[in-house]
């Protein structure tokens, strides 16, 4: 396998610690072996708008670049739960993204929840809803 140099900073440090970003604890960790050359699992796995294919939950992903062709945010559109209901939707930054080596994304906080025009309709048909707490 050849590596090519990056001029990427996290490429000078190397793969960050998860204590950069997070005071939790590891729960899970999965170590896996596959039978393909790095370059190859990156091309799915790196390419976070292909999730989809290996997540059935999810509908699709919109992903933002940056002018290296890193993407630095995605948003995942997740399937409905429920027929006539429209599915959740969840923005992630990037922390760190190292092409062929790894990537590390943070939940935007409170993106979590269902689609804008969701929350746009409930806004018209219940005012209240969004009135200021005093």
């Amino acid at each position: 396998m050849t590596e090519t140099q990056s001029t990427h900073p996290s490429a000078k440090r190397g793969i960050p610690s998860v204590s950069d970003f997070t005071s939790s604890p590891l729960r899970n960790r999965i170590r896996l072996e596959l039978e393909a050359p790095v370059s190859e699992v990156w091309e799915l796995v790196g390419d976070l708008s292909r999730f989809p294919e290996y997540s059935a939950g999810l509908e699709r992903v919109k992903v933002l670049q940056d002018e290296e062709g890193r993407c630095v945010e995605y948003t995942c559109y997740f399937k409905p739960l429920e027929d006539g209901i429209e599915g959740a939707v969840s923005r992630d930054v990037m922390k760190w993204y190292e092409p062929n080596r790894g990537y590390l994304s943070v939940e935007v906080e409170a993106s979590w929840g269902r689609r804008r025009h969701d929350r746009l309709d409930d806004a018209r048909s219940d005012p209240a809803r969004n009135a200021p707490h005093l």
